[in-house]
């Protein structure tokens, strides 16, 4: 291979000596690197083509071969989605019979599946026919209660108020029977109400003055417990939501003998009412000794206390704060809870009226 001056290379080859002179053949080497580079160019095409190709359709196989696992994925985060904590659960959702198929292993993992949630909506079946026979039998015993327990507070009266002179362990007696026939009229009337709630009982929605509900129980407060300190705000004009007003009468009367119960004589309880276009806030503030930590979380379970004592002398069932959460849950709304020394503040949010009202209050 030969470069030439100013014809490029060459491949030459010596073919004859003829009188001394050397005959050579010469080709030139441009066409043909230039046809190598093109054949270059041509193969390296033609291979990325191939592999973006192959590439594609081991993609679409993929995609293919674990489309069951999609579809397990999505039925999987469907029923995660799905109300379980309460009431009638009707688990529908499963795998597609196609992608169910037991004959590929990522079809094993959908019937699986679907297997696991027959199971599971077969418990949560079993669950709720127990809970709505539970339920049934309070609201039927806590009715049929109600007129034996009248009966009970009533001879006790009728006894105390009769001419005869009964002793002082008889007078006693009397007082014990028919306060604890009150005691348990109350549980009763709180059972029974949890009990219709649960039903899905209807509540008579209209607009209430919040306002005068507040000041109405504040009033029954002082009445009860005048050694404490009764205090509100936000109450001097009208403050106007939708709701059963009886219920919501309820909760602020709940909030307010919890404070009661559960603080000491000389204790502070501020209510507090807050309206906004969107939302209407009631707090209930006392500046007693707290809640403890681990009481807090299942404060608003049904028979739960605020510690871990059951003795009765303070009268309290342990209802009041889950017929708060109950009646409030069935407003649309949520009460919540900030508790520590000094200070605890249990605050009921409720939606307000898209259009505003104005209530005269005679």
């Amino acid at each position: 291979m030969r470069l030439l001056d100013g014809r490029g290379e060459y491949r030459t080859l010596l073919v004859a000596t003829i009188e001394g002179a050397k005959i050579v053949v010469g080709l030139p080497l441009q066409e043909i690197r230039v046809t190598i580079a093109r054949l270059n160019i041509i193969i390296i095409a033609v291979v990325a083509i191939v592999v973006m190709v192959a590439a594609s359709i081991g993609a679409l196989l993929v995609r293919y071969a674990l489309k069951p696992l999609d579809r397990i994925t999505e039925t999987a985060s469907a029923v995660t989605k799905q109300p379980l904590d309460r009431g009638d659960v009707r688990l529908a959702l499963r795998v597609p019979p196609q992608y169910a198929n037991t004959e590929s292993e990522v079809g094993q993992v959908g019937a699986a599946l679907n297997l696991m949630l027959d199971h599971v909506d077969e418990a949560f079946q079993s669950r709720f026919e127990s809970e709505e026979k539970m339920r049934q039998f309070v609201a039927d015993a806590s009715h049929e209660l109600r007129t034996p327990l009248a009966s009970i507070r009533g001879y006790a009266e009728l006894t105390k108020r009769g001419g005869e002179k009964l002793s002082s362990d008889m007078k006693q007696a009397l007082d014990r029977i028919e306060s604890e026939s009150i005691r348990m009229t109350s549980l009763v009337e709180d059972l029974l109400l949890l009990a219709r709630l649960d039903e899905g009982h209807t509540l008579e929605m209209e607009s209430v003055d919040l306002a005068q509900i507040v000041r109405d129980a504040l009033s029954d407060a002082y009445v009860t417990s005048p050694e404490h300190e009764w205090g509100a705000e936000g109450i001097e004009e009208p403050v106007v939501i939708t709701g059963d007003g009886s219920a919501i009468h309820q909760v602020v009367v709940n909030l307010l003998a919890n404070a009661r119960v559960h603080t000491p004589p000389g204790t502070s309880v501020e209510v507090r009412v807050k309206q906004s276009a969107d939302k209407t806030v009631l707090q209930v503030e006392d500046t007693g000794p707290g809640i403890p930590r681990d009481a807090r979380k299942k404060l608003f379970e049904r028979f739960a206390r605020g510690d871990s004592s059951r003795a009765r002398s303070s009268g309290s069932t342990g209802l009041g704060l889950s017929i708060v959460d109950t009646i409030v849950k069935a407003h649309g709304g949520e009460v919540t809870l900030t508790s520590k020394p000094g200070k605890t503040v249990f605050t009921v949010t409720l939606p307000t009226p898209k259009v505003a009202k104005t209530v005269v209050i005679p």
